[in-house]
């Protein structure tokens, strides 16, 4: 038994500096190596900075609240409000003009209050007691009419447009 520990004890030894000469030499190789070029390195630096503070940028834009701007729109009544049509038809009718437009929205996303009553949600809505129509393409442009039609007389009343992406008031007139 002691034979076989005074034959273990050397090779464990060996092992040991065989381990300890691989590391020097990891060591030596690693210390050896020559690195990237001052001028590379600034190169790499300088895009990673660009690189990170767009993405930065990019991502905290996003934060902004919406990004776009407020949708704002002013009309102007075209005569007065009257009544006229017959059967199914028949109503008062009061046409304003698109004067002032700022952002983008298409009538599709319009509310029209006139008073307490709701003309409801896009042009054509059909309800009982009034509609509204326009004369335009899909999206709100100056230039463009927007027609109401109530079973009652509206003169007197406020007509509010309200987005219906936002939930706020952009534009209200009282109807004469």
């Amino acid at each position: 038994m002691q034979a076989n520990r005074k034959l273990y004890i050397p090779l464990c030894i060996i092992k040991v500096v065989k381990t300890m000469t691989k590391i020097e030499n990891i060591r030596k190789w690693i210390k050896n190596k020559a690195g990237v070029s001052p001028i590379i390195a600034i190169i790499l630096m300088v895009a990673i900075t660009v690189v990170l503070a767009a993405t930065i940028y990019v991502w905290v834009s996003g934060f902004g609240g919406g990004g776009g701007e407020a949708l704002s729109m002013s009309v102007s009544q075209i005569g007065n409000a009257e009544l006229r049509g017959t059967g199914t038809a028949k109503g008062y009718y009061a046409n304003f003009t698109v004067t002032a437009l700022s952002g983008n929205a298409s009538y599709s996303n319009l509310r029209i209050l006139v008073g307490s009553t709701n003309l409801g949600t896009g042009p054509a809505t059909s309800l009982t007691n009034g509609t509204w129509t326009r004369e335009g393409g899909t999206y709100i442009q100056a230039g463009d009419v927007i027609e109401i039609r109530m079973a009652s007389n509206p003169v007197g009343q406020t007509l509010q447009i309200i987005s219906t992406e936002s939930g706020s008031v952009i534009c209200s007139t009282t109807i004469r």
